[in-house]
């Protein structure tokens, strides 16, 4: 006999935020924008805590023809919590510290949904970057340097700027598919080389669907 327990919670806040990259590539600026949501719960059975859901999806940037895209991954493995794209990291993008007990999770984004106007991000907060040699193909990703584009993007490609504001804009949605079509068929649990078990051998061996994209967790 299995007996199956469903926790409650309440209905949660929740905040959007707006991430901007703007790139110089051979002295023109390139941009590109995206919304995310969290949504912050607190769960009271079957024990009380704290659950934080996302919903969102990578941010794609263009940078023209013949180069390859910059792309901003939802990456569990390299400090999601604490990047821009992480239930901490937004609190921390805007001085809020959720460690201290008169903020916490729940009272930051309180606080953050009051906010107003972008703020400009430190490399050490950029969400983890990646590139495909060839966008059609999951195979090809490769790791990308926030503090030396031109090594995995080429000659004359720069940072602009990156911000993040808080925004009650329609959360960004299907960019990311148009752009990566194979993540229309990638089926959860198959990581980007096809395979189902990863060693983490490779990056395509590391990265799966819900890098790319999160639906409410």
């Amino acid at each position: 006999l299995t007996v199956l327990v469903a926790g409650c919670s309440s209905s949660g806040t929740t905040v959007r935020l707006k991430l901007t990259f703007e790139v110089e590539v051979d002295g023109k600026i390139k941009s590109a924008s995206n919304v995310i949501e969290f949504r912050m719960y607190d769960v009271y059975f079957p024990e009380r805590a704290g659950r934080t859901a996302t919903t969102g999806e990578a941010l794609y940037l263009d940078l023209g023809e013949g180069r390859k895209p910059l792309v901003a991954i939802l990456n569990i493995h390299k400090g999601l919590n604490y990047g821009p794209w992480g239930p901490f990291g937004a609190l921390l993008a805007f001085g809020i510290d959720p460690s201290r007990a008169q903020d916490g999770t729940r009272p930051g984004y309180r606080r953050l949904n009051e906010t107003q106007g972008a703020r400009e991000l430190p490399m050490e907060q950029v969400p983890q970057l990646v590139t495909f040699e060839n966008p059609r193909d999951p195979k090809t990703v490769e790791l990308v340097d926030p503090h030396d584009l031109e090594a995995t993007l080429g000659s004359d490609v720069k940072w602009h700027r990156v911000t993040v504001e808080v925004t009650d804009e329609d959360i960004t949605e299907g960019v990311i598919e148009e752009r990566l079509p194979w993540l229309k068929t990638l089926k959860d649990g198959t990581y980007l080389d096809g395979k189902r078990i990863s060693s983490r051998a490779t990056l395509a061996n590391s990265l799966q669907r819900f890098d790319f994209i999160k639906r409410g967790y």
